[in-house]
């Protein structure tokens, strides 16, 4: 759905300078009945999509990864060592064989 959100968003802000265009094409005043309505607003709903198509792809998607690599940056996995990775592994496996480490075991990777 956030494909569709954002250029529904985009022909929201777009659609009432796209009305403004169809209205000021007009020579004479206008009448508002129910053909007339759907006579205009069939055309904006589908000028609005294709023009917010690509609006939403060149600029909006580009600036929300900007955004997002501004604001939240990735996080680096930190590197241990190679003494830090046995140790790790030796933690794990001793979990699951029992519930505590002796100190006798944390002096050992020291």
């Amino acid at each position: 759905w956030a494909p569709w959100a954002k250029v529904t968003f985009v022909a929201y802000l777009i659609h009432v300078h796209i009305l403004g265009w169809f209205f000021m094409q007009s020579k004479g005043s206008r009448y508002f009945d129910g053909p007339s309505i759907i006579f205009y607003a069939l055309p904006t709903f589908l000028v609005c999509l294709i023009v917010g198509i690509p609006i939403a792809l060149i600029i909006e998607s580009p600036i929300l990864q900007i955004e997002r690599l501004v604001l939240f940056p990735p996080r680096q996995k930190p590197e241990y060592t190679v003494a830090q990775k046995h140790l790790i592994d030796k933690v794990t496996i001793n979990s699951k064989e029992s519930s505590e480490m002796t100190k006798d075991d944390i002096k050992s990777f020291k």
